[in-house]
């Protein structure tokens, strides 16, 4: 598991260094770091296992330009990079990258400071959801075609792994009971239903075009409703169902990462989806999401409260603008035993609050 990232020198960030835990949540203020965080991640993965010799900053998982697209800005020229990962509080890797303006790649600078071996940044059982996810189609590919990230980065091989895996047993960690028994199938079937209206799945292989369609069926008492093509049932359904898959999927040990899981979902789905980011998480999975959801959060809170995941296995980061410092930093609330949070930072999920006070 990954317990620890450090970062300078890149994108908003001059120096910092973050927790991560089985289930770690990045949220706060647009433009203040989420997503670089994860970025940094993936570059990392992206850029070949260790020794990295250099950082590719424009791969299959993600593009981020040129070298002075992710020098910190108020860094000096000939500052280097350093992105540095620590696994299990014992593997460690600091990697050292030289600034190139016009590079589409850092060198990296010296050896690499730590452990070489391969670890769960770079190993197989990896998954990455992206915000701008696949919506709806007629078709979707048949094959995966990703071997660095199986489910692709907007989902898109979704279908394609179900259709492929549908009868493989998931880890029973994961599984709820379900008549169906604890094949990939059942279990996303199981989970889409949780979220409030019973669903089926259908994948229909076109081999011609190497595509498949997808389609839900929906319960109205003991009745099925016949299958509903994905671009008829809203986008809830095809954005969700690769965050179920990926989890579903992935090994224990293995490391997930999803931006803004709760795209297009109503709020009891946010709930729903946040409590099983906590069940995988307590699985063996480790998780690493982005979200503005006080939904998700909350869902996660109650897992904790339940029992389901130990509070002291889950880590949240609230990223804002730090003027005086020029750059973005983080502060990390830390939940209890009981779902209770014990600080509050201004902008920190307070909305609600702040609304209702201006309603009364």
């Amino acid at each position: 598991m990954l317990s620890e990232i450090k970062i300078q020198n890149f994108k908003c960030f001059r120096d910092i260094s973050l927790a991560l835990r089985p289930l770690t949540v990045l949220t706060g203020i647009n433009g203040t770091g989420k997503s670089s965080v994860i970025q940094a991640l993936l570059a990392l993965r992206q850029s070949g296992k260790p020794p990295v010799k250099n950082l590719v900053l424009n791969g299959s998982l993600v593009s981020m330009g040129y070298g002075q697209d992710v020098l910190y800005e108020y860094a000096a020229d000939d500052d280097n990079i350093i992105l540095s990962v620590k696994e299990d509080s014992q593997k460690e890797w600091n990697f050292c990258f030289i600034y190139d303006k016009d590079g589409r790649t850092l060198k990296r600078s010296g050896h690499v400071k730590g452990e070489l071996k391969n670890g769960i940044l770079w190993d197989s059982g990896f998954y990455y959801l992206n915000a701008e996810r696949v919506g709806p189609r007629r078709l979707f590919p048949l094959f995966s075609e990703s071997p660095a990230n199986p489910i692709g980065c907007g989902g898109e091989y979704c279908a394609a792994l179900l259709n492929e895996h549908a009868d493989d047993e998931c880890g029973r960690e994961l599984c709820i009971d379900t008549p169906s028994g604890n094949s990939l199938l059942a279990q996303a079937e199981a989970r889409l239903s949780s979220l409030g209206r019973p669903a089926r799945i259908q994948i229909t292989p076109v081999h011609g075009v190497d595509s498949a369609g997808l389609s839900f069926s929906f319960a109205s008492g003991q009745l099925w409703s016949s299958g509903c093509r994905a671009s008829n049932a809203g986008f809830g359904l095809t954005y969700v169902l690769p965050v179920f898959v990926s989890c579903l999927l992935a090994r224990k040990g293995g490391l997930v990462i999803i931006e803004n899981p709760e795209s297009h979902l109503h709020p009891k789905g946010q709930a729903v989806l946040g409590s099983f980011l906590a069940h995988a998480a307590n699985s063996g999975v480790q998780i690493i999401t982005e979200t503005h959801s006080d939904h998700i959060l909350n869902g996660i809170r109650i897992a904790v409260r339940k029992g389901n995941i130990k509070a002291e296995d889950i880590a949240v980061h609230f990223f804002s603008n730090d003027t005086e410092n020029l750059c973005s930093s983080a502060v990390s609330p830390e939940i209890d035993s009981s779902g209770r949070i014990n600080i509050w930072p201004e902008g920190f999920f307070d909305e609600w609050e702040k609304s209702l006070l201006e309603l009364l």
